[in-house]
């Protein structure tokens, strides 16, 4: 509990009870308890949470028309420096996070979503290899995981040039996010963004 005099100096319950040895007080303080000696209990608000790129504290009370006292908090922005170098990190990640979310090739004729986790690329590359060795038969096709327009997963035999088309449309998706990351990252740090509210607006696009 916090106490507040007429001058709106904050003061614990201990130090409101040391003022006083020779006072009985009750265990928890009233404002009956505490009024007559220019006291009054600071009623205790929600803390709100915090804008991005702002530390919340504790301000100063503040005194209502009815002569109640509240407690109040101040946001106040971090260095933009912290904020750039934070932000800049989430980019990133989300940047990470789309390359292995998967990516959609029209390579059997039809849209087909293929998975891209680090896993899932070796094994597209090695067979994309496979299908460029010298050697290899008129009709040599291989399997490859992937899900049609209903979200059906299956092995799916691809030809030497249907699965050469998904390693392209693989290798299109990492760049282009990757491209769109460091667009990203340069405007976090750009001349122009001078606030930490422009630095939050500058957020990785969502997908529906």
């Amino acid at each position: 509990m916090e106490l507040v005099n007429s001058s709106g100096t904050l003061i614990s319950d201990a130090a409101f009870r040391a003022l006083y040895p020779l006072v009985s007080f009750p265990a928890t303080l009233s404002q009956t308890d505490i009024g007559p000696y220019g006291y009054s209990v600071v009623q205790p608000t929600a803390m709100p949470a915090p804008l991005p790129f702002y530390s919340v504290t504790e301000g100063a009370p503040s005194q209502q028309a009815d002569g109640t006292w509240v407690q109040t908090w101040v946001q106040a922005p971090i260095a933009l420096a912290t904020a750039q170098q934070s932000q800049a990190q989430t980019i990133t990640n989300a940047c990470a996070n789309a390359i292995t979310s998967g990516f959609t090739s029209s390579a059997l004729g039809a849209t087909y979503t293929y998975p891209s986790k680090p896993t899932d690329q070796q094994n597209l590359a090695a067979s994309v290899l496979a299908s460029i060795l010298p050697g290899i038969a008129a009709n040599w096709t291989t399997p490859f995981w992937c899900a049609d327009a209903s979200g059906n997963w299956a092995w799916v035999n691809h030809t030497a040039a249907q699965i050469q088309q998904v390693g392209s449309d693989s290798k299109t998706a990492i760049l282009n996010y990757q491209a769109q990351n460091a667009q990203l990252q340069e405007q976090i740090v750009a001349a122009t963004t001078t606030t930490v509210e422009m630095v939050a607006a500058i957020v990785w696009p969502t997908t529906t």
